[in-house]
């Protein structure tokens, strides 16, 4: 191309196979991203809820240790302790894996959707092209 649109095209087999397929698979790229987007939302949001799960068992244990300490059995009482840092550590883990999930994957899929958009126009762009010579 030249600053006044006009320039020499050359067109090989493997562009004719990759032009005459890129709206198909762009279309299965949009079609891919968008369901790949909507899953990792949705286990994004089961991961919140797993972790508030979490958050309660630990609630939990740590009163049941409390009552151990209160009938004075360390042993049990210690063991419930370690148990509740095990469900606390288990929520921060599941909460944080969700946020990657819906920040990381979701975002970059979410990028690469809005970019299938630049290969429509640069697809009818080429069919322009090609229609005009």
């Amino acid at each position: 191309m030249t600053i006044n649109g006009v320039g020499k095209l050359f067109i090989s087999r493997n562009c004719q196979v990759f032009c005459e397929s890129n709206q198909d698979v762009t279309d299965i790229y949009y079609k891919l991203y968008r369901e790949i987007i909507d899953c990792s939302k949705e286990l994004s949001d089961k991961a919140q809820d797993f972790a508030a799960t979490f958050h309660q068992l630990q609630r939990m244990i740590s009163q049941m240790s409390d009552h151990h300490k209160r009938v004075q059995s360390n042993s049990q009482a210690a063991a419930f302790e370690q148990i509740a840092k095990v469900a606390t550590s288990s929520g921060i883990y599941v909460k944080n894996l969700g946020d990657v999930i819906r920040k990381g994957l979701a975002d970059y899929f979410k990028y690469n959707m809005d970019e299938s958009e630049s290969f429509r126009d640069l697809f009818n762009q080429r069919e322009q092209l090609y229609s005009a010579f």
